[in-house]
């Protein structure tokens, strides 16, 4: 398993940074988590050919998370990509088609079949990617409620297997609760460290992680913490580097 991270950045905008989007080059494929904006961008720097990806997760609908789609899948269509794309979803498949056609992207017009998945099929696809529900949405309950919306909420992270390494991919999470009974048997995580407390980063350095990359921003009192203390197997990520899970 080979990663490599497209975007860093978090939802605030910075000069040099893709948003969110991470690459992992397995066994089953090669699977894009997450399509921030610059997403293709950084494909095309790579010079990957129109049929390179084969599947795409969105972890959550917030925009730093998927506002890259549409313009991901008007690129292929325009590069005239004949490979069938599936995408896994967070939300009901029929909101991003209602937003794709409020696109005039009308998958009836694209070259490639595009298949639109829930996420709660991935596993039965994929047995090395699990979807773990996390509660980063969960703040707009309210808001919801107020609007009387059908959004489900929904945001998750991930843990991927493959070639007997496993990574987490946190998404963007405030603690890692819900990955305990996962996290002391990975091999590398990649974790949000604009929401996560300095405590939970502490936390990672004691369990046998090889490698902990603080991805999405980062908290000057996380940073400070980085350089200031000798905690190997702890770095800020860097886009474009390639990750190898060994």
């Amino acid at each position: 398993m080979q990663l490599r991270i497209l975007g860093s950045g978090s939802g605030l905008p910075v000069v040099g940074k893709g948003q969110a989007a991470i690459l992992a080059e397995m066994s089953i494929g090669n699977i894009l988590f997450d399509c921030g904006e610059g997403t293709t961008y950084k494909l095309l720097e790579l010079e990957f050919s129109p049929d390179y990806l084969d599947v795409v997760v969105i972890s959550h609908m917030h925009p730093d998370h998927a506002s890259g789609l549409p313009m991901l899948l008007q690129m292929l269509y325009l590069q005239k990509r004949t490979k069938p794309l599936t995408v896994y979803v967070p939300e009901d498949r029929e909101r991003l088609l209602r937003i794709l056609r409020d696109f005039y992207l009308f998958e009836d017009k694209f070259h490639f079949e595009l298949a639109i998945k829930e996420m709660n099929e991935i596993s039965d696809d994929f047995n090395q990617i699990k979807a773990i529900k996390n509660e980063h949405l969960i703040g707009y309950t309210s808001l919801i409620k107020q609007y009387q919306l059908d959004n489900s909420m929904n945001s998750f992270s991930f843990l991927i297997s493959d070639g007997g390494r496993k990574l987490i991919y946190s998404s963007d999470v405030p603690d890692l609760k819900h990955l305990s009974k996962y996290i002391n048997d990975v091999d590398c995580v990649i974790v949000d460290a604009i929401h996560t407390t300095l405590e939970e980063i502490k936390s990672l350095c004691e369990t046998r992680i090889k490698r902990i990359i603080l991805n999405h921003g980062i908290t000057e009192e996380i940073e400070q913490y980085i350089t200031t203390s000798k905690n190997n197997g702890v770095e800020i990520a860097n886009e474009g580097e390639i990750i190898s899970c060994t």
